[in-house]
């Protein structure tokens, strides 16, 4: 528009155009004085298409790659045991396999025994000498030394019992064994992990909760390979250190214990877990107002992308202060917000600056005078 013979400049302005007719509609609409005009429908239609002016405030996105708050989760049997060796020695024998069942006190594996047979032995026949030295004594001080000399000799036999006993390692519980450590005749030492025996019944992960929202006792919704899982919270410990770049995300955020009942046997060790609190997609943080409903009930954000406007699903992590709200979403590089228009944006409407339009008119390279379309407008899109 022109007054006097100066341009008004609109600054954030853009065109919003339904297709590549309607543009060049509007850069007719725009020609100098004089310039010959084409003729337009003036159908109901037609006006219907007629571009407009909208004014769109918007904002560079300064987004975060996900792969900074990534952090692979996965199911563990919430009760596992590692057997190890409790002396050194050779394996004799594997009795129970890895991924077959172990029940409580069943010998899994068991080691070389013949010295330790051999101490059991020795502290038998001492025992047995002890015994007949004690019958066999006077009574007094004799008896009394025989006596005692009796006790050491069972205590040794004792000893030597536990000892043979050691070479067999027992399930402690009723599980499976998950994995086996060593193979038979291998030398192994003590305290080295011979065989993992896990209870299966009940799975957990460690994942990261919003303190504020959730507490011990709760129930949480998980995805484990596609497949929704509900598990309860039954600890709650300070954010441990795998989970600390999500400490900019959230006020207040902490590690909870999700612990999943596997009585069915439906969940298997190893499984891949996922939460909302672990972001999947690039993250950034926006102002409230730019927040919109969508029709199937999640939030979303508009977007101009390529001159054309797209709403992106979002989900919600941290507040910033009363205004602003971190978000992840399918955000691309070169995306803007849209904070709020004068007019409504649908998804898929092509938006063009006023500046742009004006500068493909055919009076933009003849005219010496102002340029006149330097006010943007707005094409609606087409009814459907």
């Amino acid at each position: 528009m022109r007054q006097s013979g100066k341009i008004r400049v609109v600054s954030r302005l853009l065109i919003v155009a339904c297709s590549l007719s309607v543009l060049a509609v509007a850069v007719l609409a725009q020609q100098p004085p004089g310039a010959t005009q084409p003729r337009t429908s003036t159908t109901p239609s037609a006006a219907a298409n007629e571009p407009q002016q909208v004014v769109i405030e918007r904002e560079p996105l300064l987004l975060k790659p996900a792969e900074t708050y990534h952090v692979p989760l996965k199911l563990v049997p919430a009760k596992s045991v590692d057997m190890a060796a409790r002396f050194n020695g050779v394996v004799n024998a594997i009795l129970i396999k890895r991924g077959e069942v172990a029940r409580s006190q069943a010998e899994v594996i068991r080691l070389d025994a013949q010295e330790r047979q051999l101490e059991m032995d020795r502290a038998k026949a001492a025992y047995q000498a002890a015994k007949l030295e004690q019958e066999s004594a006077e009574q007094g001080t004799a008896r009394e030394i025989a006596t005692a000399k009796l006790d050491v000799a069972k205590a040794d036999l004792d000893l030597a019992e536990f000892r043979l006993n050691q070479c067999n390692l027992r399930a402690p519980f009723d599980g499976v064994i998950q994995e086996v450590h060593a193979v038979e005749g291998e030398f192994i030492q003590t305290g080295q992990p011979l065989a993992t025996l896990v209870d299966k019944s009940t799975m957990m992960v460690q994942v990261p909760i919003d303190r504020l929202k959730t507490k011990e006792g709760d129930t949480i919704q998980l995805q484990i390979e596609g497949k929704v899982a509900t598990a309860k919270i039954e600890g709650i410990l300070p954010l441990t250190e795998p989970f600390e770049p999500l400490r900019e995300l959230f006020q207040s955020i902490a590690t909870g214990i999700a612990v999943l009942d596997n009585g069915a046997g439906q969940w298997e060790s190893g499984q891949t877990v996922q939460t909302s609190l672990i972001p999947r997609s690039p993250v950034t943080e926006i102002p409230n107002i730019a927040l919109v409903n969508g029709a199937d009930g999640t939030r979303r954000v508009r977007v101009i992308r390529d001159g054309f406007v797209r709403e992106v699903p979002v989900e919600l992590l941290g507040a910033v202060g009363e205004e602003r709200t971190i978000v992840t979403g399918a955000f691309g590089t070169s995306d803007e917000l849209i904070v709020r228009s004068s007019e409504e944006l649908k998804d898929g409407t092509q938006v063009v600056p006023r500046t742009e339009l004006a500068a493909d008119g055919p009076a933009s390279s003849n005219s010496t005078s102002p340029r006149p379309a330097t006010l943007p407008r707005v094409t609606p899109p087409p009814p459907k």
